[in-house]
């Protein structure tokens, strides 16, 4: 996360920056997705919404 922050802040080609935001919001969709189906989200869907 540190990382797409900081590209957030050097990089000068909106456009670019928009796919990659676009991108990465995706990949973190998919993965909580992923976290939920398999069970283990259960206990802390509460907790990750308080963070």
């Amino acid at each position: 996360m540190k990382r797409i922050i900081a590209l957030s802040d050097a990089e000068d080609d909106t456009i670019s920056l928009f796919r990659v935001l676009r991108y990465t919001r995706f990949r973190l969709q998919t993965l909580q997705e992923a976290y939920l189906m398999n069970g283990e989200g259960e206990k802390c869907v509460g907790a990750a919404l308080c963070y």
